[in-house]
């Protein structure tokens, strides 16, 4: 390579490097894919868009790991991977939702809606527990007092045998809370 050529490649590349930021920069969400899990951000300090900035440290598809999703038009920080043209986002001001789900596949999903999935939602709602106690034992209570008469008697006889009350240790996961 002549001695021109090199002083041109030396000037792009100085050109290239003073343009992207070489540390952390807070960035403006413009979109993203929540196929691959990336991001893309403008630099609120001026400068071109950013395209698939990492959510999470690989773009391979999966959804294994804690991944955020951030709310278009939300601010976040980007970071560079080591010594990479690659960006990840650190830290978010917004999220959309937050996925988290394990190498065994359990799934928790906080949806922008306030709803909170755990392993999806197939079974629908947890149930309010304290309230379904009330109406159960009060069903029991109705049941335990209900009598018939005796034919050709003024006596009335319980229907059956007394059922207990049922107590909210007798039916609780107590590892799993909500409210």
């Amino acid at each position: 390579m002549s001695n021109r050529s090199e002083q041109i490649a030396y000037l792009i590349q100085k050109i290239a490097r003073a343009s992207v930021p070489t540390g952390s920069f807070v960035a403006k969400v413009e979109g993203v894919n929540t196929n691959d899990y990336t991001c893309d951000v403008t630099p609120i300090a001026g400068g071109s868009i950013y395209y698939d900035v990492r959510l999470k440290p690989t773009v391979d598809g999966s959804d294994y790991g804690m991944i955020p999703i951030p709310e278009i038009g939300s601010y976040v920080i980007v970071e560079p991977i080591a010594r990479s043209n690659y960006y990840y986002v650190a830290q978010f001001t917004k999220t959309k939702t937050l996925l988290i789900k394990n190498a065994s596949g359990v799934k928790i999903l906080f949806d922008n809606n306030g709803n909170l999935l755990l392993n999806g939602d197939q079974y629908g709602s947890l149930i309010k527990i304290n309230d379904l106690l009330q109406l159960i034992n009060q069903f029991i209570q109705q049941f335990n007092s209900h009598t018939h008469p005796v034919s050709g008697s003024t006596t009335l006889i319980p229907t059956g045998a007394p059922v207990q009350t049922i107590q909210e240790s007798q039916i609780e996961n107590s590892k799993v809370k909500h409210g």
